[in-house]
């Protein structure tokens, strides 16, 4: 008797679909759990490529451009014997061996299977008929040749290597820069596309795990990880106060329209614009009124700007935009109204108590207007741009300055009463 009570207990516990699906469970959470870290190791691979494939892109772009200003500044100098000619060419020739070096290493790299990193850029640089690395390295050498030239001779030696120089870059270092950095685009995008293929089977397998344990339970983990991706995309692109493109996604999208004003042969405005006295509002009313006075500055830039001009916000208080084919005197008229609706619209918020309250604040601008786009180095344009906003604090702010005219006579530099940040209750007037 006993003994059919103990088999009883055992085909009960045996048939028993508890623990049937708390094991079903923890495997298909184990499975999820799995695919989600891989995910988010494909995730980070991503990234990562495109960290490394950004900066082998811009080593190899810098290379070229060097290049060409060493060819710009190397019979100037011959001729004229510039001193700041000479110090432009050491400068040039030092970027170009520490980007080819970068490249050559980058190329010596293998990952975790024994592979090299690019094959793409070894079959430019080293396979004919190509081999971009021995022409490079014999520009360097005609390079020095020209630098170690001595300068009381008849001057044959420097022109034979001015004109070998130009003979290698011409004829084979600009086609197979122009090639490497294509090929090399192509390589990386079928990479990620791999690694998207890996993220769509994960997304698949998790969706099969869900179908098969009741999707009633894991649907909410798969909004989770669709709420996920979309955060990612827009922390990656987005500033998280304000919404508008971060530094990053700025520079990317400033690049893009640089290159395609040279393709249209249009003109381009680069501004930086700074909120005046923004540390005092801080210091005074606190970061979280501080926080309100940035998020009402970029409501309005969204909606002051036309839909295909670039608008981001690169520091604290600091931000940019790119008005694509526009000229000087309109990017000046545009961002001179921009300053006046900012400082006529204060910004609205809650003191202490409650009560509603304006800040008023001002914003001061400096630009630089491209008429022939030579460059799609934003960095540079920035910087013209910084210097225009500079003066325009140094006289007064609330205003724009032209990088342009800063060294006429009568800068072109249009500014307001300055006004500080001072607080005011809303509709209380009346009432005292």
């Amino acid at each position: 008797m006993a003994v059919n009570k103990t088999k009883k207990k055992k085909k009960a516990a045996k048939g028993d679909p508890t623990k049937l699906l708390t094991k079903a469970y923890i495997l298909a959470f184990a499975l999820i759990a799995l695919v989600s870290m891989s995910g988010h190791y494909v995730t980070a691979g991503i990234s990562a490529q495109q960290k490394v494939s950004s900066e082998v892109a811009y080593q190899i772009n810098k290379q070229r451009t060097e290049m060409q200003q060493i060819l710009s500044y190397a019979p100037h100098y011959d001729r004229l014997g510039d001193a700041l000619d000479l110090r432009f060419i050491y400068q040039s020739l030092r970027e170009v061996e520490d980007s080819h070096n970068f490249i050559l290493n980058y190329m010596e790299e293998k990952n975790l299977l024994g592979k090299h990193k690019s094959n793409a850029l070894r079959r430019v640089y080293y396979d004919p008929p190509y081999t971009a690395a021995d022409h490079i390295n014999k520009y360097l050498k005609d390079a020095n040749t020209f630098l170690n030239a001595n300068e009381q001779s008849d001057g044959e030696e420097r022109k034979r290597a001015i004109e070998d120089m130009d003979l290698y870059y011409n004829s084979f270092i600009k086609p197979a820069l122009e090639l490497a950095t294509d090929s090399y685009q192509t390589e990386i995008l079928e990479k990620i596309n791999g690694y998207q293929r890996l993220q769509h089977a994960g997304i698949a397998l998790i969706l099969l795990v869900l179908l098969a344990e009741a999707v009633f339970i894991f649907r909410p983990l798969i909004a989770r990880i669709e709420n996920y991706n979309r955060m990612m995309k827009k922390y990656a692109l987005e500033d998280a106060l304000t919404g508008l493109s971060n530094r990053r996604a700025f520079i990317n999208r400033a690049v893009i329209e640089l290159k395609r004003g040279i393709r249209e042969n249009m003109p381009v405005a680069v501004a930086l614009m700074d909120l005046d006295h923004f540390k005092s509002v801080n210091d005074t009313y606190g970061h979280d009124v501080g926080d309100l006075v940035l998020k009402h500055f970029s409501k309005i830039l969204k909606t002051s700007f036309r839909a295909g001009d670039v608008v981001g916000r690169i520091g604290g208080e600091e931000f940019a935009i790119v008005l694509p084919k526009t000229q000087q005197h309109y990017a000046h008229q545009i961002l001179e109204k921009l300053c006046r609706r900012v400082e006529n619209t204060p910004c609205p918020y809650e003191d202490e108590d409650g009560n509603p309250q304006e800040l008023d604040y001002t914003v001061s601008v400096g630009f630089v207007g491209v008429t022939e786009i030579n460059s799609t180095d934003i960095d540079l344009y920035l910087k013209q741009s910084d210097e225009a906003l500079y003066h325009t604090k140094e006289n007064g702010r609330n205003g724009v300055t032209c990088y342009n005219n800063l060294n006429s006579p009568d800068p072109d530099t249009s500014q307001s009463e300055n006004v500080t940040p001072l607080a005011r209750p809303q509709k209380q007037d009346a009432q005292h």
